[in-house]
Parts: structure tokens; sequence; C-alpha cells
């Protein structure tokens, strides 16, 4: 008799290569398709881009490792980061959609950007470790909307889409009970113009010193509250997908248009 044991999709996929699939549903229902960066921890505390193969620049030393629930993991924050040039900038009130999966045992005083649409940390749109206790969509440290707690400092992904229109939605779900949390309905937040830098791991504050995170996405589209509901379901999907594939398959098999649309029917053979 053959056993089929089937894996929970909140676990770490074990055996599974990270690459970039454009049949995932958060690329297939995203609004305009505009997908910037796709971003997994590497062995030497860095970031890779799975959608070019390139890793970031480093400005000081940031630690590292391995963790039950996250895999490879930057952290904790300590002031140092890792900056992308050269993206395509967004418009100011440009739909924005973070999303990542991380740890955050307990807050420090300041503010912990795990990213931001700008070379400096106070600046663009962020995913904030806010010193009250909760993950954050803000502007400029401004205005802030979609707060998620921490679930304990248990491994979690959020994922968060600002958009006229849509408003300002959230998800969190704790990968150990499953718990989900949402924060829908919030009101459109306002957003300024970037500088062509996306900046990972930076704060204007403190920090958290306990922040550790595995996994990022950010897009400029859209992504409806039903599909982060979906998925929520099986978040490692985006960077670990389930379809075979080899390391780096974007750039390697792809080549973007570019305006850096991913829509399916408008990718070219590289």
């Amino acid at each position: 008799m053959v056993w089929t044991v089937r894996r929970n999709p909140l676990d770490f996929p074990i055996g599974r290569r990270p690459g970039f699939d454009p049949s995932h549903l958060v690329v297939r229902s995203a609004i305009n398709k505009k997908i910037d960066h796709s971003f997994i921890a590497t062995a030497n505390e860095c970031f890779i881009d799975l959608l070019t193969g390139k890793a970031g620049t480093k400005t000081g030393a940031q630690a590292g490792g391995i963790a039950n629930g996250l895999g490879r993991y930057v952290g904790p924050y300590n002031g140092n980061y890792t900056t992308f040039s050269s993206y395509t900038d967004a418009a100011s009130n440009d739909p924005r959609t973070f999303a990542a999966i991380l740890s955050v045992p307990s807050p420090d005083a300041g503010h912990a950007y795990v990213c931001s649409t700008s070379s400096t940390g106070g600046n663009g749109q962020q995913i904030d470790v806010h010193p009250s206790g909760f993950i954050t969509f803000n502007d400029w440290s401004t205005n802030i909307s979609s707060a998620i707690g921490f679930f304990g400092g248990a491994p979690m992904f959020y994922a968060v889409s600002n958009a006229a229109g849509l408003g300002c939605n959230a998800i969190g779900v704790n990968l150990i009970t499953g718990q989900v949390a949402t924060s829908f309905g919030n009101s459109f937040t306002g957003t300024s113009t970037n500088d062509g830098t996306f900046t990972i791991m930076r704060g204007p504050g403190a920090g958290s010193s306990t922040l550790k995170f595995a996994t990022l996405m950010s897009s400029r589209s859209a992504v409806s509250p039903q599909d982060l509901l979906a998925w929520a379901a099986d978040p490692w999907s985006f960077w670990y997908p389930r379809v075979p594939m080899p390391y780096y398959r974007a750039p390697t098999l792809y080549k973007l248009r570019p305006d850096g649309d991913l829509a399916i029917g408008n990718w070219t053979r590289g």
C-alpha cells in the first residue's frame, strides 16, 4: 500500500526550488500586473530578486540564518540594509501591493521598515514594523493603515494591497497555527512618488532587533481582498512555485517588457 502525505501549505516548502510562476493566482488576478520584485533571503544575509537573478547591494553587515517555519532568513534588524536600484518608479497614488513571510517576536522603540520604495527608510511606501506592536502599510510614516498583530512572534505571512477604488486591505496568517487576521475595508492611503531605489530592512528609529524575514514581494498592482484570502491559503507558492521549474526561471526563460508588464500574454521567450 502506498500512502500519500499532503504537505501543509503553511509549512516551509522543503525540496521545492524558488522561482517565479507567471500563472500564479496573484499575478493573474493583479490589476495592471506590474510585479516589481520577488525576493528571497540568501546564505550571505542578502536578497536575490527572482525576476532578474540579481543580488542587492548591502550597506553594513547583516545577520541571518535558518529557522523553523521561515527557512533561510535575514535578521534581526540592526540598522543595516540592502538596496536594489534602477527599478521602474511609481507615480503618486499608484496602487501598491506588498507581501512578506517574517517573524517579529517583539517591537522596539522605533520603526523598522521591512521594505521601502525609496532610498531612505522614512520615505516611499513601506511595510512598517510599528513600535505599537503591529505590522502595517504606510507612506512617509504619516498615513498608516491595515494593521495586523505579530501572532506572538510566530512565523507569519503578511500581505497588503492599497489602491483607489479597493481601499487598503491586509491579511496576516500564523504559519504555525493557521490563525488568520484581516484588516479589510480601510480607506485608500494616498501615496507619494518614489526615487527608483527599493530598500530592504531600514528604519528611521531604533527598529526591531527581533525582526527576521525570508521572502518579500512588491507590485505596482492591486489585489482584491478575495484574492488576498486565496493567497493566504498557500502563501509560499508565490516564491516557491508548485510547478517544476529551475532556479531563476523567469529571467532565464523569459524577458520582461520595458514597462514591466508581466501579463502572461505579453511575455516573450528569451
